[in-house]
């Protein structure tokens, strides 16, 4: 059973002091690390296994959020597993950072796995395991206004049950889709290990004047081949790049995005590479060899 979650979020975070970073207008690089416990009441993690059939859960969360809007954030949603796959998945959540507020929605997009399975082991009655791609829709308020936002949400999510209660571990990522081309510049190579995929080989390039992209890239891993033919779109921003376009997995035609953060020099348990295509492959992690390097 993997528990790794469960036992980190369980431990506590620490949230990042301080206002919202002045700018920031996507959830691009927001991390949300949330937890359910008896505090929040036993209905607050209800997990209904049914491994013949359809099993349903329905959560509330709360927790810190890490990144452009530094916080607190509560979460509520429902999901369904069939045949280990997520096959629903809806949620509503509100970040709190200083004087701005987000409030947002999300559906599912893909599912990379599931699993719920009643008594496991001693003590605990139902146990859920998820990994998922959703879609999300949100609004930014600040002081200086409002904006709407929308991309990509990964969600990591571990629900039990005991015979007296109820715990639970979530941990999310955001992606924007909403980007604006800038100039910019980009190369990077390296070795990373994805949750999903096992180790993950890469290369790639990146650049744009503001008006037109261009990108090459190589990602290999167990079972998949992904080359970029092209890019429609590059955004940079300080230390993340974002670039978009047309790739190839396994020969067959799919969009895809990949986003990169260069952190540090040399790259490697720093730099972080992401990649996920329309076809539904997704796979991201820090650098275990290489280097990324953005250019002024």
């Amino acid at each position: 059973m993997r528990m790794l979650l469960v036992a980190a979020l369980a431990c506590g975070t620490v949230a990042l002091a301080g206002p919202a970073l002045a700018g920031a207008q996507t959830l691009t690089a927001t991390v949300l690390n949330g937890t359910a416990n008896p505090t929040l009441g036993l209905g607050a993690v209800n997990v209904d296994c049914q491994p013949a059939g359809t099993s349903t859960v329905t959560y509330t969360v709360e927790g810190d959020s890490l990144g452009p809007y530094p916080g607190t954030f509560v979460e509520s949603g429902t999901y369904t597993i069939t045949g280990g796959a997520v096959d629903s998945f809806e949620a509503t959540f509100t970040i709190t950072s200083g004087t701005s507020e987000i409030t947002g929605t999300k559906t599912l997009r893909t599912s990379s796995s599931a699993v719920c399975t009643p008594s496991p082991e001693p003590g605990i009655t139902q146990f859920t395991d998820i990994l998922i791609d959703a879609s999300y829709e949100a609004t930014i308020t600040t002081p200086s206004g409002s904006s709407t936002d929308h991309g990509r949400a990964t969600t990591a999510a571990q629900m039990l049950e005991t015979a007296t209660a109820a715990s639970a571990a979530m941990q999310e990522s955001f992606v924007s889709e909403g980007l604006a081309p800038t100039p910019g510049r980009v190369v990077g190579a390296g070795i990373l290990e994805d949750a999903a995929h096992g180790w993950l080989v890469n290369a790639f390039t990146a650049k744009s004047d503001g008006a037109t992209a261009q990108a090459k890239c190589t990602v290999l891993t167990d079972g998949f081949f992904v080359k970029c033919l092209d890019a429609t779109l590059l955004n940079q921003t300080g230390t993340h790049v974002t670039f978009v376009g047309q790739a190839v997995v396994n020969g067959v035609p799919t969009g895809y995005r990949i986003d990169v953060d260069d952190l540090g020099h040399p790259g490697h348990g720093q730099d972080v590479f992401a990649l996920q295509t329309d076809s539904g492959f997704h796979a991201e992690g820090t650098l275990a060899v290489g280097n990324i390097m953005i250019f002024d």
